[in-house]
């Protein structure tokens, strides 16, 4: 494996572990439809656990590049502070296994309308479906610095130049925490004005390490 791979793959599991999407994350869509930072327009539909998305041009397919029996690849809605979409491993009891480094974009919008995809209350914040009262995480930087990146047509993503420099970068700026404030300077931007202090809870199901 190349050198930038390497240390991609070591700041993939420092930086973030696996985090599991808990079954309390129920949501309503008021929408039909969302886009990613690529331009990409999907269907959408929620079940009470978590909600699939289904891109419009048939040509695009998730590709998760992770590795597991009975399962396959889906597009799921994710959030902390910045909703996106991630491409990832759907076992068939529902069990969601999520890894920030899992191919992801965050969904753009042109007004709050775009962003009612749950109960928690996200506008559209500098073009990005946003919660301003929560704070960024490193999910949230690592979805921004995937945000020109195409979904992979091959594997292993994780090698990939740009998606492993950008990786290199992340580490860089937010370590170990699961909280970070910057976003490298290359990476879409999220809004200017970042909470300091913890929110109370509003943020996608609690990060669970695993074994």
């Amino acid at each position: 494996m190349p050198t930038i791979a390497r240390a991609c793959v070591l700041a993939v599991f420092v930086v973030l572990p696996f985090a599991c999407a808990g079954s309390e994350s129920s949501t309503t869509p008021g929408i039909v439809t969302v886009t990613d930072t690529m331009g990409v327009t999907y269907s959408v539909s929620c079940s009470t656990s978590f909600c699939t998305l289904t891109p419009q041009d048939p040509s695009i397919t998730p590709l998760s590049c992770e590795l597991g029996n009975g399962a396959v690849d889906a597009f799921i809605l994710i959030w902390d502070r910045i909703m996106k979409v991630h491409a990832m491993r759907l076992p068939s009891d529902g069990n969601l296994q999520f890894n920030a480094a899992d191919p992801g974009h965050p969904l753009v919008c042109t007004g709050d309308a775009d962003c009612q995809l749950t109960s928690y209350p996200f506008a559209c914040l500098d073009g990005l479906c946003q919660r301003a009262d929560v704070m960024l995480t490193t999910n949230d930087v690592i979805a921004l610095c995937q945000s020109d990146i195409p979904w992979p047509a091959s594997c292993p993503y994780v090698s990939s130049p740009l998606f492993a420099s950008r990786m290199l970068e992340v580490a860089a700026t937010c370590g170990s925490s699961v909280t970070c404030a910057n976003v490298p300077a290359d990476c879409r931007q999220p809004t200017a004005v970042v909470p300091t202090l913890p929110a109370d809870g509003g943020a996608q199901p609690a990060i669970d390490a695993g074994p």
